[in-house]
């Protein structure tokens, strides 16, 4: 297998360069401050969802572009829980996550867009159940206007117990 040309970073850094051509976002003091996160946050997204087994995914970079291309501004997180009752606690510890790594003007509305994927331990699956739970809870979140992508994948890295969400949400305002 050949070696990736690109890391999580700068491949990060290219996508943020890309959404930034699109939208020309006002580079404020407080822009400034918040890139470097958006950064960092994508650049681990990319190496735990996109970028680790490119081969075996169903989320890829367009996924990601495509999410970019309809924001205006955007956050991202993620959340990992494990135990009863995880997949009503992951949706929130998201969304909150993604509000402290909001890059662009502040939101004036709900998102109308997000990318969902999820991870759990290949020997601890997800369950039907608690993917419902998951986007029900998100859509109540978000509201039912919000275009939903989703994936959903195994990782070894992750205690067996445990799920992990990763969240991107794009406002258009």
């Amino acid at each position: 297998m050949r070696a990736p040309a690109f890391s999580p970073p700068l491949l990060a850094d290219i996508l943020l360069h890309e959404w930034e051509d699109y939208t020309f976002p006002p580079h404020t003091a407080a822009y400034a401050a918040a890139r470097p996160l958006a950064v960092a946050a994508l650049a681990a997204a990319l190496s735990q969802v996109a970028y680790r087994r490119p081969g075996d995914l169903a989320l890829d970079l367009e996924d990601i572009r495509a999410t970019l291309r309809r924001a205006r501004s955007f956050g991202l997180g993620c959340a990992t829980d494990a135990g009863p009752g995880r997949a009503t606690r992951l949706v929130p510890a998201a969304v909150a996550a993604c509000q402290r790594a909001h890059l662009g003007p502040p939101p004036a509305g709900p998102p109308v867009v997000a990318l969902l994927a999820l991870a759990s331990h290949p020997a601890a699956e997800l369950e039907m159940d608690e993917l419902s739970k998951i986007v029900e809870t998100l859509q109540a979140t978000l509201g039912p206007d919000v275009e939903i992508t989703f994936w959903h994948g195994g990782e070894a890295v992750l205690p067996q117990a445990a799920v992990q969400l990763w969240l991107l949400l794009g406002y258009a305002a």
